[in-house]
């Protein structure tokens, strides 16, 4: 069975080869012609050019529902390219297999939202879609920022306009967002209301908690798909995350020295440990971190030094593949309290021997410290007090 975006790509190669041809959709035998090919790339069209609630009636799907009905279209069909037995003029058969019209989870990418969190969000649909044995829908495709890196399922096409028509107000589930009164930092626990989630639903909000994917991690790591192989670097490689331009100046920026502590811990543990710094102000990160550790010239794995400051630039959804695959690759890694190189960890987990980050992550600098957010807590990590001591989190 093909995925909705291998679907989509077919679709599009197809109607590049066969303008204006007709498409077949068939159940057990039975065909049900779709014209033009055009119309299956977008899920209105379907519902429009179809003589819908015939064929509705016709397939046994009881009362029409366009809007649910043809959301999960995507997911459940096959397609292939097939010559009509009579006339050989090239219609193309569409197989559609237990389609189930009426349910579904989504979410919505937005503009504006960094890479890290859309990709909080698009796994926590992930993970409910495989508690609920839902099928799943994303809008806003033309707002992720993680195209030239990732290539994601984003389950049925559907806009924003038909995931609100699909359900019911009540399923348009915000989490629940509690701030710290004092910092206004996000000091939110899982919602009961998202754990406890067994339908149709619209999921939006920050959706940093690891309990929402908790026994579905295998699942969500499968679903993010690299574009890009793992890099072959040396096993003492660490890759250094130095976190400057949008945290420079506000409460999330990290302090030198929780970066030079992690390096000496990571040196304890391993003697031969190297350095590689990965920042968007390499410049400053170097000034700052100061002359007690070398960093590896880029050049020496191949790579060519930056061509530039780059303020934020991945969470401006530019230049994220070099810094994101260096964070995949190294075999050990330093982060700060960023959702992008927390991904970044977090998928290559299995294979990694450390990942070292701030203990309390966003409230690593307050005092007193706090966790924010407070279930932000990542098994296998590594973390470092404020006051430079480390536990593993089980």
């Amino acid at each position: 069975m093909l995925s909705s975006p291998a679907l989509h790509r077919l679709l599009s190669r197809l109607e590049a080869r066969h303008s204006g041809l007709p498409v077949r959709l068939m159940q057990e035998g039975r065909h049900y012609e779709l014209r033009p090919l055009s119309a299956l790339r977008r899920l209105e069209n379907v519902a429009e050019r179809l003589e819908a609630s015939k064929i509705w009636s016709a397939l046994g799907w009881g009362e029409f529902r366009p809007s649910l009905g043809l959301l999960s279209l995507r997911e459940f069909a096959e397609v292939q390219e097939a010559r009509n037995s009579s006339g050989g003029d090239g219609t193309i058969t569409v197989h559609v297999n237990d389609i189930d019209p009426a349910v579904l989870l989504g979410t919505r990418f937005m503009e504006g939202q960094g890479l890290g969190n859309q990709l909080w969000a698009y796994a926590v649909v992930i993970a409910l879609s495989q508690k609920t044995k839902l099928p799943f829908a994303i809008s806003g495709e033309q707002f992720f920022k993680g195209h030239q890196l990732f290539d994601l399922d984003f389950g049925s096409f559907a806009s924003h306009d038909e995931l609100n028509s699909t359900l019911d107000a009540d399923q348009v589930l915000i989490e629940k967002l509690e701030r710290d009164s004092k910092t206004g930092l996000d000091v939110s626990g899982p919602d009961s209301r998202i754990l406890g989630l067994e339908e149709p639903a619209l999921v939006l909000g920050n959706l940093q908690s690891v309990s929402y994917l908790a026994g579905y991690e295998t699942e969500v790591r499968s679903r993010i798909r690299l574009r890009h192989e793992r890099m072959q670097l040396h096993q003492d490689l660490c890759a250094v995350h130095f976190r400057a331009g949008d945290f420079r100046g506000n409460r999330l920026f990290l302090r030198p020295e929780y970066f030079r502590t992690a390096m000496r811990f990571e040196l304890e543990f391993n003697p031969k440990a190297q350095f590689i710094l990965v920042s968007d102000q390499p410049k400053v990160a170097r000034r700052l971190l100061g002359s007690e550790f070398q960093f590896v010239d880029p050049r020496e794995l191949g790579l060519s030094p930056y061509p530039r400051e780059r303020v934020a630039a991945h969470h401006k959804g530019k230049d994220t593949v070099r810094d994101f695959m260096l964070l995949y690759s190294a075999k050990a890694s330093i982060i700060p309290n960023s959702s992008f190189s927390w991904w970044a960890s977090f998928l290559s987990l299995p294979t990694k021997n450390r990942v070292w980050a701030p203990m309390f992550w966003a409230g690593h600098n307050e005092t007193p410290p706090f966790w924010s957010t407070s279930d932000i807590r990542t098994p296998g990590f590594r973390y470092i007090s404020p006051e430079g001591s480390w536990e593993i989190q089980q």
